[in-house]
């Protein structure tokens, strides 16, 4: 597939132009005065850009993918000894239904060079050829899911076909197990077929997802706004992984652990218009950088059982379906088999899966688990102390939080993915205004007012909306560094509320 790209144009015509030379021994060279032959001592010096190649993902940073992609980079800008980079482009397909689609569809258009996209959204963009690696109920433990992705024989055939729609597939590599997750508001754990009939189901937005939940009697819905579907006692459940669904669940709802639906596989990929341009070489690099990049996702891929347990440490809860349910998941799917057996290449690659699966001692299962009660609901008073005053008017900034960052602080995976980024504050009078700008560098989230109220020695700030508690400050001033203490918090039942101290204690540089 051929077509025009002005970038890569600019890009290209000089490396081709030393190309030539390069397989000759030489270097172009300018011509000499007077018919004389060229020498070498006469040709100008020609600095050659660097190639970039940008590569779009539609997920943010601090994902899971983000390690695999960062060694991609690292690989290929060593490999070629600098000449190569490639640009990762985060949340390239904005954060809207259909993100993943839409990225599919940039690097099949030649809007970027090389993409990473799960298997399901691939289907929605003329792409079948991967359709095996997301049928439902089949890849059930990580250990199958690891065998898969590293069986060259299997995974091949399938990225070969992918050239039909313009693409070259570098590699697969495993994310994680996907399940049904119940708001148990709304209804006991999704643990049978019969469960699913009738009820509304949240899933990514993805037709083969869809397809799976229609199967099962239920609907699917991509809605934005899960907390007012949950409240309004309309979302019965949603697909999710352990890692995600305490992430980006309202709740958190109940995890059926022993129920995959499918699992979530990534795919690197490059357009073919991009790949025929490169040399022979450089096309091994890439390569090879895929595949280390896959190896590394086979090697430290985090186990479901073990999701499972944090998941549960951090508010969640498992529940098992039991063997003779998981059966009738699988039998409840057999239209979808019908469907994807009528496709020579998928039922050749179902049939390798089958066998893989018959000779892969699956991993350890998954056990059921309820999350620890919790015994600190609000944060121990702070002894009183001489009066303070009000905070002095400003805008203040704290560093920058990865979500590793605050983790190692103690908070959840839902609340470390919630609040990474860089929190600002801006101080009038008796207002103050929170606001978070995460790593992408969107305000994330509601910007919150609040009143001061002075109280001697400790400033209460009461939320205008609802976007926290009540909580009492302490502040002391150090040139232009503020520093903050949580003193007390009016308690919300059941919730940790040394989250606030964890956010927000601690030092605020003034920037305005």
């Amino acid at each position: 597939m051929i077509r025009s790209s002005v970038p890569w144009a600019q890009r290209m015509s000089l490396l081709a132009a030393f190309a030539v030379a390069a397989c000759s021994g030489g270097s172009p060279l300018a011509p000499a005065p007077d018919g004389q032959s060229p020498s070498a001592s006469t040709a100008p010096t020609i600095a050659v850009a660097a190639l970039k190649l940008r590569l779009a993902t539609p997920e943010d940073k601090d994902l899971p993918s983000q390690p695999f992609l960062d060694r991609f980079a690292s690989d290929v800008a060593g490999a070629s000894g600098g000449s190569m980079s490639v640009e990762v482009l985060y949340n390239a397909g904005a954060q809207v239904a259909g993100k993943e689609q839409r990225v599919a569809q940039q690097v099949i258009s030649g809007d970027v060079d090389m993409a990473v996209v799960p298997v399901r959204a691939w289907s929605d963009v003329g792409v079948t050829s991967l359709q095996a690696l997301q049928a439902p109920f089949l890849i059930d433990n990580d250990a199958l899911l690891q065998a898969v992705t590293r069986d060259d024989a299997l995974i091949n055939p399938l990225l070969d076909r992918m050239k039909d729609q313009g693409l070259v597939g570098l590699a697969v590599w495993p994310e994680d197990l996907r399940h049904p997750f119940t708001f148990e508001a709304n209804g006991s754990p999704l643990v049978s077929p019969g469960d699913f009939k009738g009820q509304t189901i949240f899933a990514v937005t993805s037709k083969s997802q869809q397809e799976v939940i229609e199967t099962l009697g239920a609907k699917a819905t991509d809605g934005s706004d899960l907390n007012a579907l949950v409240a309004d006692r309309s979302l019965r459940g949603a697909e999710s992984g352990m890692w995600a669904g305490a992430l980006n669940l309202p709740g958190p709802p109940t995890a059926t652990a022993d129920v995959t639906l499918y699992p979530k596989i990534e795919v690197i990929v490059v357009e073919d218009a991009v790949w025929s341009r490169l040399s022979s070489d450089q096309q091994a690099i890439v390569k090879a950088a895929a595949i280390a990049a896959r190896d590394l996702a086979i090697k430290d891929h985090r186990s479901d059982a073990d999701l499972a347990r944090t998941y549960c440490a951090a508010g969640g809860k498992v529940v098992l379906a039991g063997a003779a349910n998981v059966a009738k998941f699988m039998a409840a799917a057999k239209p979808i088999y019908d469907r994807l057996e009528g496709d020579p290449l998928t039922a050749t690659a179902l049939g390798a899966i089958q066998a893989l699966k018959t000779a892969t001692p699956p991993s350890a299962p998954t056990a059921a688990c309820r999350p620890p009660v919790s015994t600190s609901a609000t944060i121990p008073p702070v002894e009183p102390g001489p009066p303070i005053g009000m905070i002095p008017d400003g805008t203040y900034r704290q560093p920058a939080n990865s979500m590793a960052d605050l983790l190692t602080k103690g908070l959840t995976p839902s609340d470390a993915r919630n609040n990474a980024g860089t929190w600002s504050m801006v101080v009038h009078g008796s207002t103050l205004t929170w606001t978070l700008t995460n790593p992408s560098g969107q305000v994330a989230g509601p910007v919150c007012p609040n009143t001061l109220v002075n109280e001697g020695d400790r400033i209460r700030e009461t939320a205008i909306v609802d976007c926290e508690p009540s909580l009492e400050l302490r502040w002391s001033l150090d040139g232009d560094q503020l520093n903050l203490t949580i003193a007390n918090s009016t308690p919300i039942a059941g919730y940790d509320m040394t989250i606030f101290e964890a956010l927000l204690g601690g030092p605020w540089t003034k920037v305005e």
